[in-house]
């Protein structure tokens, strides 16, 4: 601090008071950059931690009640509270289900007159798997 109070008084201020500008500028133009590259790379390697393998489920109309013109579905992730996902007009649905977590889903039917029947029996549980690494190839001598 004494050493800015001495460029003040010498007169010079101004430069001083620009470096230092210049300065936190540089610094945080670095901060900004490492944190653009850390995003980067969390996307990035985040796809490949999340892979998918998309999962058809099925079910039969109801048959007592009116019409259904369509289903909502619910979808629930390792024995979690149950989340709109989707609606659909089928009596089938396909989700796109991440490895290594257990997936359930549950769908209730919709009228025309936008009433909810019950929902249905939840699914069985599956929790997709890749499994273990296949078989590599045969390794080649490089000469």
């Amino acid at each position: 601090m004494a050493q800015w109070l001495q460029v003040y008084y010498i007169g010079i201020a101004q430069t001083c008071n620009l470096q230092y500008h210049t300065w936190r500028k540089d610094k945080t133009m670095k901060l900004l950059k490492t944190l653009l590259i850390t995003a980067i790379a969390l996307a990035a390697f985040g796809g490949v931690a999340m892979a998918q393998e998309d999962v058809n489920f099925t079910w039969t109309a109801p048959t007592t009640g009116s019409a259904v013109a369509h289903y909502v579905v619910q979808h629930q992730v390792d024995g979690g509270l149950w989340v709109n996902i989707d609606t659909t007009t089928s009596e089938s649905y396909t989700l796109s289900a991440n490895y290594d977590v257990a997936h359930a889903i549950r769908v209730a039917g919709v009228d025309s007159e936008a009433r909810q029947g019950p929902w249905s029996v939840a699914s069985t549980s599956y929790t997709p798997t890749l499994g273990a690494p296949g078989q590599p190839g045969q390794p080649i001598a490089l000469f």
